[in-house]
């Protein structure tokens, strides 16, 4: 029984330690899987007037490498969006019988990911086709060259890491003989994205702003822009990193009673990502307080796609400044990071709600099943902004305006915890069919299972609910 008891606990403390340290994902083994390419198909016939053809398949254009690889990088972690590239075919036609060929090429790029050793196709992203017409003449038999893009200024538009596998299926006709080939190349699909934010977003002339994120690969720069709309500064930012930058307001970055809204953005090499918004102020002691935001048809439990919402800030005056607030400057955005100017994910963008009797009021639609980013901040007679209050609608989930606390999560997964433990336990003891001190072994085991449990719980949900509070 001892045996069998002892087993029992080791085995439980086993589960404890796998639950935490976690089993690989397929996600860190597609990159260590060989691409497959097969570039080139030929064929001939005939006898003594012969006719053949050579297709090549150029490695793509506007990639860059991975590992050594060929890759093409998705612009943006959330949406998908990838770098424009290319593909050219290269049809080496030589004839003797001066014949004339039909050549149809369909192609298509499919999304693979290599899982359990085996590829599986997640469909295609991209297709179409060429029907193009070879000739060679009878008095100048000869090499007849044909180069077509075949995809040209194509983009992945769903979100995607792993391999690609860009397929052309060749259809040869001769007139009375048809022949069939295939060229393929495989490249690796690699996160291009970044995120963008700005700590403080109100800060004065002289102060420093750090605007932080995270990259993917590729090359990343973080453009400045004035309240005018002019670059002011372009920063270099590190790939595939977390980074922080620095940067310090110009003395005369604040215009009194005039527009003070600065926005930074992150980019790589072929889209702006993401933007974050900052003010500028002349004294952070004259700002006014942040506005709170309420939602006045909160539904009694789910929001659904085309309700409107209607919204009241409350946008109290700083009592140390004679500069009351004017207006509320609005933006609402589909996701939680801000979108880039210009984007079909901003739902209202920087209008002004004027403000009466500290209160204004807007209203907008849910217009597809999403989470809604609700930012407003308050502006004084100076032209001074409070910075952001921030608030989260999302469609068809519980209506909460923010995130539980993470001291809420905190109690919960304790009290969840000793719940579950005190009646497993209680079950060990009394009802399990093992002498006592064999129980006591397995309750030990169990226990020390527990821990495990909960010290997995507490660095998965605590530090996401930490991280959606920064």
């Amino acid at each position: 029984m001892k045996k069998l008891a002892i087993l029992i606990a080791i085995g439980l403390i086993f589960a404890g330690l796998v639950l935490n340290i976690g089993v690989p994902g397929t996600n860190l083994t597609i990159y260590s899987q060989p691409l497959h390419n097969q570039p080139y198909w030929n064929w001939s016939h005939g006898f003594v007037l012969t006719d053949q053809c050579f297709v090549y398949m150029d490695p793509l254009s506007g990639t860059y490498t991975f590992n050594g690889n060929p890759a093409i990088i998705t612009s943006s972690m959330t949406n998908g969006m990838s770098s424009q590239f290319g593909d050219t075919l290269y049809v080496l036609f030589l004839s003797q019988s001066g014949s004339t060929q039909n050549v149809i090429i369909e192609w298509n790029v499919s999304l693979n990911e290599y899982n359990n050793g085996q590829w599986i196709n997640y469909g295609n992203v991209l297709s179409g086709y060429y029907n193009f017409t070879l000739q060679a003449s009878w008095l100048l038999p000869g090499i007849n060259y044909f180069n077509e893009s075949v995809i040209s200024n194509a983009y992945f538009t769903q979100n995607f890491q792993g391999v690609a596998t860009i397929y052309l299926h060749i259809v040869w006709n001769d007139g009375s003989t048809q022949i069939v080939g295939n060229v393929y190349r495989q490249v690796y699909v690699v996160s291009g994205g970044g995120t963008i934010y700005a700590t403080p977003t109100v800060q004065q002339e002289g102060g420093t702003i750090h605007f932080y994120g995270t990259t993917g690969y590729g090359k990343f720069y973080i453009s400045i822009f004035n309240p005018s709309g002019s670059m002011v500064q372009n920063i270099s930012v590190p790939s595939n990193q977390n980074y922080n930058i620095s940067w310090t307001v110009p003395s005369n970055a604040f215009t009194p009673g005039g527009n003070n809204i600065w926005s930074a953005t992150i980019e790589n090499a072929w889209v702006y990502l993401h933007q974050t918004i900052f003010f500028t102020v002349d004294s952070l002691n004259l700002i006014p307080p942040k506005p709170t935001i309420k939602i006045l048809n909160q539904p009694s439990l789910f929001w659904n796609v085309n309700d409107m919402v209607d919204v009241q800030v409350y946008a109290p005056n700083n009592p140390n400044s004679t500069n009351t607030v004017q207006y509320v400057l609005v933006y609402v955005f589909i996701g939680t990071d801000m979108p880039p100017t210009g984007s079909g994910n901003w739902i209202i963008y920087q209008q002004k709600y004027a403000v009466i009797n500290n209160n204004a009021t807007f209203s907008f639609q849910l217009t597809s099943k999403q989470n809604y980013t609700i930012a407003v901040a308050s502006i004084d007679s100076a032209g001074r902004s409070s910075g952001f209050t921030y608030y989260t609608i999302g469609i068809n989930n519980i209506t909460v305006g923010k995130n539980p606390p993470p001291i809420l999560m905190f109690y919960a997964i304790i009290i969840g915890v000793l719940i579950s433990t005190g009646f497993i336990s209680t079950i060990i003891i009394l009802f399990l069919p093992f002498d006592f001190p064999s129980r006591l072994i397995i309750l030990t085991g169990f226990i020390i299972f527990m821990l495990f449990v909960t010290n997995y719980l507490m660095i998965h949900y605590i530090a996401i609910s930490l991280w959606r509070l920064i």
